[in-house]
């Protein structure tokens, strides 16, 4: 939750997504600054502070026929689901096997992906040893497995 009754959907290297409602405002970013270090200004502080602090509030007149209309609308609406198989053939390729990378912001040396049913666990190893990450749909993995970037653990939630 964020103060003036928004809320919040954050990713990891500034990926993030700012509701409020009553502003009728979605704001999204898909930056990834990770590995950029502590210099990096907030995202979500220069949002607060360019964006939502210049939007007035408003409300819009009530006409009866068009909310009707709306209402019918929202009762019709469906979620759809997605084209495709809950499962790749890629998984058995890849599954298990390490690979080696270049050298990159993360220090990562190698990393590979554990696929079980619909739950996958990607594993990394860096200078500070091997790390876990749970993914797929509905799994929740908490907090970024490492604390060094950025000064503080990437995932941990920032009261404002």
């Amino acid at each position: 939750m964020e103060k003036d009754n928004g809320f919040a959907f954050r990713g990891m290297g500034s990926q993030l997504a700012f509701c409020f409602p009553d502003k009728d405002l979605l704001f999204a970013c898909i930056a990834d600054t990770q590995g950029a270090g502590p210099t990096v200004t907030g995202i979500d502080h220069a949002f607060r502070e360019e964006i939502f602090s210049k939007i007035k509030d408003y409300s819009l007149p009530y006409e009866a026929e068009t909310n009707t209309i709306l209402n019918k609308k929202i009762e019709n609406l469906k979620i759809l689901p997605q084209q495709g198989k809950p499962t790749s053939s890629l998984a058995q390729i890849i599954n298990g096997k390490w690979y080696h990378l270049n050298e990159n912001p993360m220090g990562i040396s190698k990393m590979r992906f554990i696929i079980n049913g619909d739950e996958g666990r990607w594993v990394y190893e860096n200078a500070s040893g091997e790390h876990h990450l749970i993914f797929g749909i509905g799994k929740f993995q908490g907090a970024f497995p490492q604390k060094n970037y950025f000064g503080e653990r990437i995932g941990t939630i920032r009261v404002h």
